[in-house]
């Protein structure tokens, strides 16, 4: 696929300072972020999806039963009653093996485009009071200076319309509640476009947004996917082909949605926004795409 290059990020006033044309939602001259979430993160939706560790321990344990029960007794034991009883119910081989088969990047091969950060090539870098951005140690850095401000977002120059779009995120020393980040898709440009965001105490929310308003398509969601909490490192993913979108944390099937707002050869970046901790730095470590025709 070919596109032309394309630089921009979702920042107020830097059009002057970087020669570069971005749009922003708010009026603030002076500020990067586009829009204060404060008002969706109230909106909690604590469904905590504790299935998957259920089944896990479950797994573990009728494995570990079976194991037992078919093990010789030393001769110097006693031997093992006859009638153990043994599991009745035949579970997957183990929650691993079935959790590796969502996995998208392990069925799709080597990516389309991949950026391993070791270059600013593909992105435009900013420092201003709220915001930094920057490149380092093969690493995309993206700092919210101040807790409790509206978040903000960035998009590169490649342009894609059905894929796997995944980012490897870590999470710093000190990230809490809806301390979040993710990433902006299938955006025409910084004003429009999808959000796909983790949140430190482990729950996930996807929106719209048109360049005024939010749409939340999914509400904060809690899923045992999402490994929670400072210096954790999580795969956030996305398929979205058509109208489908489909989200993945770590190789896990999150949810699907069907919508069809943006569904055109769009750009893609990163969005960040701190609403616990000052200075929340998230470094991502690599952004890859997979084309699906």
């Amino acid at each position: 696929m070919t596109s032309l290059p394309y630089r921009t990020l979702f920042l107020f006033g830097l059009a002057a300072l970087l020669g570069l044309a971005c749009g922003l939602a708010a009026p603030a001259a002076a500020t990067p972020p586009v829009q204060d979430l404060s008002a969706l993160d109230t909106q909690v939706a604590l469904t905590v999806a504790a299935a998957r560790v259920e089944f896990t321990a479950t797994v573990q344990q009728q494995a570990t039963e079976q194991a037992a029960s078919q093990t010789p007794a030393p001769p110097s034991a006693t031997q093992a009653p006859t009638d153990t009883p043994q599991p009745t119910d035949t579970p997957p081989p183990t929650a691993t093996a079935t959790l590796a088969n969502e996995d998208p990047r392990a069925a799709l091969g080597d990516p389309d485009w991949r950026d391993p950060f070791n270059a600013a090539g593909n992105w435009t870098l900013f420092n201003t009071d709220d915001v930094r951005t920057e490149i380092k140690d093969g690493k995309f850095l993206y700092t919210m200076k101040t807790a409790q401000g509206p978040s903000s977002w960035t998009i590169s120059w490649p342009a894609v319309k059905d894929f796997y779009l995944e980012a490897t995120a870590i999470t710093p020393a000190a990230c809490a509640g809806k301390d979040r980040y993710g990433l902006m898709f299938r955006a025409p440009d910084p004003n429009h476009g999808y959000i796909f965001s983790f949140s430190c105490d482990g729950m996930y929310r996807l929106a719209t947004w048109d360049g005024k308003d939010f749409d939340i398509l999914i509400d904060w969601t809690a899923d045992a996917a999402i490994l929670a909490g400072p210096n954790q490192t999580n795969r956030i993913g996305v398929r979205a082909v058509g109208n489908t979108i489909r989200l993945y944390a770590n190789g896990v099937l999150l949810d699907e949605i069907t919508d069809s707002e943006y569904n055109d050869e769009y750009k893609f970046g990163f969005n960040v926004g701190a609403e616990k901790t000052d200075g929340f730095t998230v470094a991502f470590d690599e952004i890859a795409y997979w084309e699906i025709k």
